[in-house]
């Protein structure tokens, strides 16, 4: 593969997509990017989609053996073969994630002069490390946890600021529901993903009517999973503080009535 021209691995990648091989259009795609060529939208696309899908089955895996093991804990020997496996696939997975982040410091972000292609970068970054600290545990979990938040904000901040990303511009609100999405999921506070989420949500139903037609379907898909995630999270809300009165409730009812005075 090294003796090909990037001219040669970009086609060759292309082909390798189409056949759904993706494990070598990644391969690939790194060579590329290592090679030094010219930036353009679609080397950064094709980059961004052989690590995706690489990445998305690997944690999908990882989510399956999960389960797995909750089925298991009956059988001690499965379930030490089950988070064995794990294990293998966290391994995998945070090889590809360290590599993607390398290639991004090194060859992307600091090369990169367009604010719309250093917003996806930087939300790229954001999302691997994210990555990361969802498979972390311990010393490094805390370690790590609150990087991401780090770079989506940085990434968010960029696309505001900028003319060409108004609020309901596709990529200002993925940065901004990956970035709520990991308040819920990595860092556990529910309040503050709802509240960004919220916030975006409603700045950009201000000025849907403003959007051209040919994104519009864009911007509308990812407003509505922004639109579920905070349904969910506000039932998730509901049923906690619905338990939390029944058990208090409860614990009222076993607790001693005092005698009516006489």
């Amino acid at each position: 593969m090294s003796t090909r021209s990037s001219e040669e691995l970009i086609e060759m990648a292309k082909l390798a997509e189409q056949c759904e091989r993706y494990e070598e259009m990644r391969a690939m795609m790194k060579q590329v990017i290592e090679n030094g060529v010219e930036l353009t939208t679609e080397i950064i696309t094709m980059l961004s989609i052989s690590y995706r899908r690489k990445s998305t089955a690997l944690r999908k895996s990882r989510n399956k053996i999960i389960a797995i093991e909750k089925k298991t804990r009956k059988s001690e020997h499965k379930l030490i073969l089950a988070m064995q496996y794990r294990e293998e696939i966290q391994a995998e997975l945070h090889k590809i994630c360290n590599e993607v982040i390398l290639l991004l410091d090194k060859y992307l972000i600091p090369k990169i002069v367009d604010m719309e292609s250093k917003v996806m970068l930087l939300k790229m970054k954001a999302d691997y490390s994210c990555y990361l600290a969802e498979i972390a545990t311990g010393d490094e979990k805390k370690n790590i946890k609150y990087y991401p938040g780090q770079v989506y904000k940085k990434g968010y901040e960029m696309a505001v600021s900028s003319a060409k990303m108004p609020p309901t511009h596709p990529l200002r609100l993925a940065i901004a529901l990956n970035w709520s999405t990991y308040y819920y999921s990595v860092l556990g506070n529910r309040k503050k993903a709802q509240l960004l989420a919220q916030r975006v949500l409603d700045d950009a139903t201000l000025e849907l009517h403003k959007v051209p037609k040919n994104v519009v379907q864009k911007t509308i898909d990812v407003m509505k999973i922004i639109w579920d995630n905070i349904v969910i999270w506000d039932k998730q809300a509901n049923r906690g503080a619905s338990l939390e009165h029944k058990n208090a409730d409860l614990l009222q009812q076993g607790e001693p009535q005092p005698s009516a005075e006489k």
